[in-house]
């Protein structure tokens, strides 16, 4: 059964999204380098612990009002890209606190955001479960070196973001500009609300793609599942592979299947 229409408009952020796929893992040998060059140097890791340790009363369910707080609280400190690269290998360590996963994304977004720095590479590959909302109201240009969690790139500004694997639910929700590529697979809602920018996914995604999507473009190179274009009312999407189905609720923009326009006027 297809999501309503309510349920689009009320969606909350969830604790918790379904992985497309877990992680594989570093290689141990690449981990022990990595961390090395980045963190046992780093004297700023131990001030960036001491930062974190100051949002652990923040509810995650209100997502501006969680990332607005961090910004506001990080407001006399501005870390390097490299200092954030270091930070997202020991952020592990905090993994069993409450509502990490969401924290974390909020917490390495709202750093890289205020960073004077435009070039930030994350590593999640050490993670056991994905870290969700990395990227959000992003300006910067970002790589997450292995898989990402829900809510990748939402309400992302400008910029771009990259994923060396795949991606769960809402990537590019609310997007008003910008760039994501997912190397692989990417979970359902993808692009929901989205206003501009662009988001290509290399695999397959899941159910839902483009719901009350006004604007901008998804290109999808693997297969498409059910309830396409829900409510859209802009935009573009293509889908190259094979494609279960279109919504009901389908309103207006263009839809392209293998090529060829399904739904649309032959203007652009």
């Amino acid at each position: 059964m297809e999501m309503q229409h309510s349920q689009i408009n009320s969606l909350s952020f969830p604790t918790r999204l379904h992985a497309v796929k877990r992680f594989s893992g570093f290689k141990p040998e690449t981990e022990q380098r990595v961390r090395a060059q980045l963190v046992d140097i780093n004297p700023a890791i131990e001030a960036m612990k001491k930062e974190w340790t100051r949002f652990v009363d923040l509810d995650p369910d209100d997502e501006e009002k969680c990332y607005a707080t961090i910004l506001h609280r990080m407001k006399n400190q501005r870390y390097s890209a490299k200092d954030v690269e270091a930070f997202s290998l020991v952020l592990p360590g905090f993994a069993n606190e409450y509502r990490f996963l969401e924290r974390a994304g909020f917490f390495l977004s709202a750093m890289m955001n205020r960073s004077r720095d435009s070039e930030f590479a994350i590593h999640t590959n050490q993670f056991t479960e994905p870290i969700c909302y990395l990227g959000y109201r992003n300006s910067k240009n970002i790589i997450v070196k292995g898989n990402a969690g829900g809510y990748i790139g939402a309400r992302m500004r400008k910029g771009s973001i990259s994923v060396d694997g795949d991606a769960e639910g809402s990537l590019g929700c609310w997007m008003k500009s910008g760039s994501i590529i997912v190397r692989g697979n990417a979970g359902s809602c993808l692009g929901i609300g989205m206003k501009g920018g662009k988001i290509t996914i290399m695999g397959d995604i899941e159910d839902y793609a483009g719901w009350n999507q006004h604007g901008g473009a998804i290109t999808v190179n693997g297969n498409a599942g059910m309830g396409l274009g829900g409510w859209m009312a802009g935009g573009v999407i293509r889908i190259n592979g094979s494609l279960e189905s279109i919504s009901e609720h389908y309103k207006r923009g263009h839809i392209f299947h293998m090529g060829e326009r399904i739904r649309g006027s032959w203007f652009l």
